[in-house]
């Protein structure tokens, strides 16, 4: 079947599980957990050396129900690709399955600013997530800012002087001048964070679930053996793997 026929079988499966979990009011992805794993791949040409893992590898990008774990993407790159470059993709593919979150937990690498403010502003979905040491607030994080940042582009076609909040955020996303709410965001969660450490830190302790379940795979499957010259033919095996997943589901 290759990658693509994998991919077709496991999201037909997908629907199924997401239509029945309906009928059972189970509320398949409600809450999301997204995180990556590196498998050993010593001798194919596109896996990478990770100084993190110490070893050449490539990664497994998962993205789970929180409450169920049933897998609801799955992704391959190289060991050393930034995990951040999946998230927004990882969840939009997921929500074309019927499913709408409200919030998604992940470490550190899904921090970025943008990505924050994509999930929110694109989607309305909520992001709890690591917060490392050397945050700190941003300025301009304001709808007046906003506003001074619109006004900026009043030569444009579209710019219309007396639009709303709505209209000027949607502006502002076509021209991709999101700073200030890309600050917003990054300060929404730090704030949430400072105000609260013990509080939040309960909340993302949902996150470490995920990180059990890679290890349940790694320990209880075939996961780590997979036999693959490249990254597609490892996707098409890791695809079958999660298919397996769902299947038990």
């Amino acid at each position: 079947m290759k990658k693509n026929g994998v991919r077709e079988v496991f999201n037909a499966i997908l629907d199924e599980i997401i239509r029945i979990g309906n009928e059972y009011n189970l509320k398949i992805g409600k809450e999301l957990v997204i995180d990556s794993t590196p498998i050993e791949k010593k001798n194919m040409k596109q896996a990478a050396y990770n100084p993190k893992y110490d070893m050449k590898c490539v990664k497994y990008h998962n993205l789970r129900c929180a409450r169920t774990g049933i897998p609801l993407d799955y992704y391959t790159s190289t060991g050393t690709e930034y995990d951040g470059n999946m998230f927004v993709a990882l969840v939009y593919r997921a929500m074309q399955h019927g499913i709408n979150p409200i919030r998604v937990f992940g470490d550190g690498h899904y921090t970025t600013a943008k990505d924050l403010m994509r999930l929110r502003e694109y989607f309305g979905i909520e992001a709890i997530c690591n917060i490392a040491d050397n945050w700190i607030l941003k300025d301009k994080d304001s709808f007046k800012d906003l506003k001074a940042d619109y006004q900026k582009l009043w030569k444009l076609e579209d710019f219309k002087t007396d639009a709303n909040t709505d209209y000027i955020k949607w502006f502002m996303i076509q021209h991709d001048k999101t700073e200030v709410l890309e600050n917003f965001y990054h300060n929404d969660m730090l704030k949430k964070f400072q105000n609260d450490p013990e509080g939040y830190l309960t909340r993302l302790k949902i996150r470490s679930s995920i990180e059990h379940g890679h290890g349940l795979e790694k320990k209880h499957t075939e996961l780590k053996n997979i036999q693959a010259s490249n990254l597609n033919t490892f996707e098409t095996h890791l695809g079958m793997h999660v298919i397996s997943r769902l299947a038990l589901a």
